[in-house]
C-alpha cells in the first residue's frame, strides 16, 4: 500500500438554521477540525470469577474553525454565529473537492473572539460542539463501460459510455499516444479513441465529485470484440 497525503483544499463549508437555507462560509476559515474526545464513564467492574466489564465510554466531537473575520458583513460567519448564538444548525464539511468524505451533522453556534490588533489581519478561534453524530459519506464512483468500437475495422478503438456520475473525465492513459487524451462526458454520453500500437491500457473515468474509476482494455481487441 502507498502512501496517502490528504489535505484540505477546495474544500466548502456550510451551516444551515433550521427552516432556512444553507450558507455556504467556504472562504473564510484558514483551518478546519473535527475534533474527537473520548471519556470514560465510571470504572472497570471486576466479579469473583474473574471477569471484568469495561466502563462506558463516552464519545464528544468539537468542528473548530479558525476563520478570518469579517464582523463588517452582515451577512458573515462572524454575524451569523452572533444570530444563531446558542441555536443548533446543521453543518456539511467537505475537506476537498479530491473525492474524500463530506461529514454532515449537527452543531451549536458559539461565538469566538471579535477584534484584536490594530491593522492586523484578524481570524476567530471557534470551537462549535457536536450535536448527536457525525455521518459521513463518500462520493460514489463513477459507473461506465469500455467495450470495443466496432466501426473501427483494426479493432484498435475503445469507446466508453459513462452510465451514472457525470459529468465525467475521461483519460484513455495513452502514453504511447503522449498524452491521456482526456474527454468530458456527461452521464449516457460516449467517447471513443483510437489506439496506434498494441498494448494494455487502463481507462480511468473521474467524476464531478473527484471520485474515479478504471478499467484495463487490451488491444487490439480478439475474438467477439467487447471488452
Amino acid at each position: 500500500m502507498t502512501i496517502t497525503k490528504s489535505r484540505l483544499k477546495k474544500g466548502k463549508l456550510t451551516l444551515t438554521p433550521d427552516g432556512g437555507i444553507a450558507v455556504d462560509f467556504s472562504c473564510q476559515p484558514t483551518n478546519v477540525t473535527l475534533s474527537t474526545e473520548y471519556e470514560e464513564d465510571g470504572e472497570v467492574l471486576e466479579v469473583l470469577c474473574g471477569d471484568s466489564d469495561a466502563p462506558t465510554l463516552k464519545t464528544g466531537r468539537t468542528l473548530k474553525v479558525t476563520a478570518v473575520q469579517d464582523f463588517d458583513d452582515p451577512n458573515g460567519f462572524i454575524n451569523f454565529l452572533w444570530d444563531n448564538e446558542t441555536e443548533v444548525v446543521a453543518f456539511t464539511w467537505t475537506p476537498n473537492s479530491d473525492g474524500g468524505p463530506t461529514y454532515t451533522g449537527r452543531v451549536q453556534c458559539r461565538l469566538g473572539d471579535i477584534g484584536g490588533d490594530v491593522a492586523a489581519q484578524l481570524t476567530s478561534d471557534l470551537e462549535l460542539p457536536v450535536i448527536g453524530e457525525v455521518d459521513r459519506a463518500f462520493p460514489a464512483a463513477p459507473v461506465f463501460t469500455a467495450e470495443e468500437d466496432t466501426t473501427d475495422t483494426t479493432r484498435m478503438t475503445v469507446k466508453v459510455t459513462v452510465v451514472s456520475g457525470g459529468p465525467a473525465a475521461i483519460a484513455f492513459g495513452d502514453a504511447r499516444d503522449k498524452g491521456d487524451d482526456t474527454t468530458d462526458t456527461p452521464d449516457a454520453g460516449t467517447a471513443s479513441h483510437l489506439y496506434t500500437e498494441p498494448n494494455t491500457f487502463t481507462v480511468k473515468v473521474t467524476g464531478q465529485s473527484g471520485a474515479s474509476a478504471t478499467k484495463s482494455v487490451t488491444l487490439p481487441y480478439t475474438g467477439g470484440g467487447g471488452g
